[in-house]
């Protein structure tokens, strides 16, 4: 009633924008009652909308009914098939909330119904491990990702140094953060910083130089910046 008050046409489109707002919002009972209206206007949700319905339900805290929902699809009931977006929004929230065991499942599921789980997805996971300090399933997924030949970007970068800097895995993070140099794509300064307040200047300063990187703006600009007082008693304290 208020799109149209609005002058907006209730059409597939605004029906979804309207779910996905809902959805950030992490409102699935008024995401729901938009996916009711569609269909009872005589438009079917497609794949789009119906994230937005999962995302909702999983940014509420409810991957339960997310993933009978999800199942739902899989089965032709709610009119769309599911794709690699739907079962990338479960895995990740599945990962924030520790559950890992059930999230690798569904990470799992988007080859065994014939699809490639994309970079997004394995980014999801990956920040579901870092967030909760599981560097080795960080690493494992890394390299699942590079054996897939898809190509790192800063959300796989970021989470992964975050989690070493956390952990203290300066080694890990000295190769990771090598890789990332060396990579096809932009550098960014959150991820130099998270490199910046594992390693000592020294170390830093030779990892950018082998990685003849010292000349890009990114990169320089990261390095000047000051660092937090927890940064600059660490890197006092390796260098003493």
């Amino acid at each position: 009633d208020r799109m149209q008050e609005a002058g907006v046409s209730p059409n597939l489109v605004s029906y979804s924008a309207v779910i996905s707002a809902y959805a950030k919002l992490g409102q699935p009972k008024e995401a729901s009652s938009i996916v009711r209206r569609m269909r009872a206007c005589g438009v079917l949700p497609d794949t789009v909308a119906l994230n937005g319905m999962l995302e909702a339900l999983t940014r509420a805290r409810r991957p339960t009914e997310a993933l009978v929902m999800l199942q739902r699809m899989e089965r032709g009931e709610e009119g769309a098939l599911p794709d690699v977006a739907s079962y990338t929004i479960l895995a990740n929230s599945l990962a924030r909330q520790g559950e890992f065991r059930k999230a690798e499942a569904c990470f799992k599921r988007i080859t065994e119904v014939g699809f490639e789980p994309d970079v997004g997805a394995f980014n999801g996971l990956i920040k579901g491990y870092a967030d909760n300090g599981r560097i080795e399933g960080c690493r494992r997924l890394y390299l699942q990702l590079r054996k897939a030949g898809l190509e790192p970007n800063e959300w796989t970068y970021g989470p992964i140094l975050e989690a070493c800097r956390r952990t203290g895995r300066a080694g890990l993070a000295r190769s990771v953060g090598r890789e990332m140099l060396l990579g096809k794509a932009p550098v960014s300064a959150f991820c130099v910083l998270s490199l910046r307040r594992l390693l000592s200047a020294s170390q830093m300063q030779e990892l950018c130089r082998e990685c003849g990187a010292l000349n890009n703006p990114v990169v320089a600009s990261a390095l000047r910046r000051p660092l937090t007082r927890a940064g600059a008693r660490r890197q006092s304290g390796e260098s003493a």
